[in-house]
């Protein structure tokens, strides 16, 4: 279960999992991402970001992108 209800926008942080994973948004569902990629800097497990991350439900995970991308 974890945080958030898994409904949302596409692109959009929905909560994470209890085993640490982040749920994005999809046009068809939720996605789980179980490995994340800040911008320049390395991959780190899904969890590690949510420790050092201070995101809110609904919340663009790449707020500097295009509404129409």
């Amino acid at each position: 279960t974890g945080t958030g209800n898994g409904n949302g926008p596409a692109g959009c942080y929905l909560g994470s999992t209890d085993d640490g994973g982040v749920q994005v948004g999809t046009g068809d569902g939720v996605l789980v991402l179980e490995t994340v990629q800040p911008a320049g800097s390395k991959p780190m497990p899904a969890q590690a970001f949510l420790n050092g991350a201070r995101l809110v439900v609904g919340q663009p995970m790449a707020p500097d992108l295009p509404e129409d991308v």
